[in-house]
């Protein structure tokens, strides 16, 4: 199935989604801009040519608005990697250099620029050209509750395409897949800590696992107040880890995982999507397909 044909195939979600979130609202953590990037684009559409990128990931356009790409987290001028930087900003800018996107102008984020669908003046989805041009990381996306089976179902079809358009690039080596740290290890304690509010990919192999009443502690150092974590809901740790695991069996596997570095007595994730965990054995056999 093409990307344009997945783009499509999901707007009904996106009506679903945009139905719980108001126009210019600042964003919360449990809906956020990015769920409607596999929306189709409506009728309502107008078009505006793209004249740049800003250092925080934003579009220009020439009508002087801001457009955030959803489904996508590209490096900003706070991210420390300087050659990451330059290889996402070339990708973005060549894949998008001189050509007009269609959006609506019904959405805002919390710092006034336009989200929601976006496309090219072809019909390319937007998240898609970019990140099959390797201008930065697939961000899954959450479906806003109440989360029936039905919707959870769609949001996770299109997480995969986000993933595997993400794949083209990485197997390209294309843009940011073409430098390295664009992964950063689990015991890379500097790295880490200079990524803290960043969007990072992580990997490394775990050590140990704990629990609480709602949460579970994914390890990968001995002083779990020091090192890299995975934090996890309960309720979603079958989601990600499927419905047979128990948590201790994750000890020796290795994991990559994506989303915002916090600083929670050391650095961690949040993993609240299936697809922002990627798992393997010992003998580095992939498990989850991802």
């Amino acid at each position: 199935m093409s990307a344009t044909s997945i783009f499509s195939a999901f707007w009904r979600v996106a009506l679903l989604l945009m139905g719980t979130m108001g126009t210019a609202m600042p964003l919360r953590a449990e809906t956020p801009a990015h769920e409607t990037a596999c929306a189709e684009m409506p009728a309502n559409m107008i078009k505006v040519r793209i004249t740049g990128l800003t250092d925080d990931g934003a579009l220009k356009l020439e009508d002087g608005q801001f457009f955030m790409p959803s489904g996508i987290a590209m490096p900003s001028r706070l991210h420390p990697d300087e050659n990451l930087l330059r290889a996402a900003r070339t990708a973005g800018e060549t894949a998008l250099a001189g050509r007009a996107l269609q959006l609506t102008q019904g959405t805002s984020d919390r710092h006034g620029r336009l989200t929601g669908p976006a496309a090219l003046e072809t019909g390319e989805p937007l998240t898609f050209a970019l990140l099959q041009a390797g201008a930065g990381y697939a961000q899954p996306l959450l479906a806003a509750p109440p989360r029936t089976r039905a919707r959870a179902a769609e949001i996770s079809r299109c997480n995969r395409a986000l993933i595997s358009a993400e794949n083209e690039a990485r197997k390209g080596q294309r843009g940011i897949w073409s430098v390295s740290g664009v992964t950063t290890q689990a015991t890379d304690e500097a790295g880490l800590a200079a990524r803290i509010g960043l969007f990072a990919l992580v990997e490394g192999t775990v050590t140990a696992t704990g629990e609480t009443r709602d949460r579970i502690y994914v390890n990968f150092g001995r002083h779990w107040r020091e090192d890299f974590t995975i934090i996890v809901a309960l309720r979603d740790f079958k989601l990600i880890f499927g419905n047979s695991l128990d948590p201790a069996m994750l000890r020796g596997t290795v994991v990559r995982v994506r989303g915002v570095l916090r600083e929670q007595g050391g650095p961690a994730i949040f993993a609240r999507a299936a697809e922002d965990v990627t798992w393997w054995n010992r003998t580095n056999e992939e498990r989850n397909g991802k």
